[in-house]
């Protein structure tokens, strides 16, 4: 675990997880984070990695790790974000591969995770999600409409309204399809930032290419529009904010250099991105976290 030092503007060493992993999902509730699914590296089945149904939770005050009950399926390639006091986790790929479209809902309270009798149109994976006018959004991704044979890239964005206990695919679609995107909420308006575009597919093959696009989505408007790119391409980044200030970390690319270390930043009222302390090394499938000031002063959580 890193954590940032803005004013020092380095980052330093702060810890470790209970146990390796990465394309897990982190998610910051009642002064703790949930560490949620993902791939454990240890872990393989055939010679694949095999997704996780393992969950823990590190309290910020008391600084211990406790492991949590497990989800009901195994998920990596997921979304998570808490919301009215619960986590909910959406889609993603569980331990045989396979794309899902179920949802749960951990309470904390009784330390349970409930399935939830409404699921996604269609198994998705590796969208962006993000909480939005106290309800749950998720944005592109990668859905198997048929089975495991093909997969698309998709352009959809839909919200999960807790008061009707359903899914509305009633707002704009992101202009173009694309997945492993981040999805952020800063000053009360919806970014969405890189991800993977779908250049080609044949069958049963998904091709990729990284992209520098940034959107905000306009509520009065319903509608997304181009905000300043990246200064290069990258997808799979690691996103949060600080007062309306946007962090997006690591990540891939698909432009020949593979793993990241750049750390860029925007204000809201910046026209261009900065640099600021590169992490210790190249990092993918990370999960970025803003936490409230501590006795410690933590200032970002990865």
């Amino acid at each position: 675990m890193l954590r940032y030092l803005p004013i020092e503007d380095k980052w330093e060493h702060c810890g470790y997880l209970p146990e390796p992993r990465y394309y897990h999902m982190a998610v910051l509730l009642n002064r703790c984070v949930y560490v949620i699914g993902g791939y454990d590296p240890r872990i393989t089945k055939n010679g694949k990695l095999v997704a996780s149904k393992s969950c823990f939770r590190y309290n910020l005050e008391s600084q211990k790790w406790q492991r949590i009950s497990d989800m009901n399926y195994a998920r990596v390639y997921h979304g998570a974000a808490a919301l009215a006091g619960f986590i909910y986790v959406v889609g993603g790929k569980d331990e045989n591969g396979r794309l899902t479209s179920s949802v749960e809902l951990f309470n904390p309270g009784l330390n349970t995770w409930e399935q939830l009798n409404v699921c996604l149109c269609c198994p998705r994976m590796a969208m962006g999600t993000a909480v939005h006018k106290n309800e749950l959004w998720i944005s592109g991704g990668i859905i198997q409409p048929f089975g495991d044979r093909c997969s698309f890239a998709v352009s959809n964005v839909d919200r999960f309204v807790p008061k009707l206990n359903a899914w509305l695919s009633d707002v704009a679609h992101l202009p173009s399809p694309r997945c492993f995107t981040s999805m952020l909420q800063s000053r009360g308006h919806l970014h969405v930032i890189g991800g993977g575009i779908q250049h080609s597919q044949d069958i049963g093959n998904l091709y990729l290419c990284s992209t520098v696009s940034v959107l905000m989505y306009v509520d009065e408007t319903d509608r997304w529009i181009s905000c300043v790119p990246l200064p290069s391409p990258r997808h799979g980044v690691g996103a949060s904010t600080i007062g309306g200030v946007i962090f997006v970390c690591g990540g891939l690319t698909t432009d020949g250099i593979g793993g990241l270390s750049e750390v860029m930043v925007k204000g809201f009222n910046m026209d261009k991105w900065d640099g600021c302390k590169e992490l210790p090394y190249p990092l993918c499938g990370l999960a970025v976290l803003s936490i409230p000031k501590l006795r410690r002063k933590l200032a970002l959580y990865d």
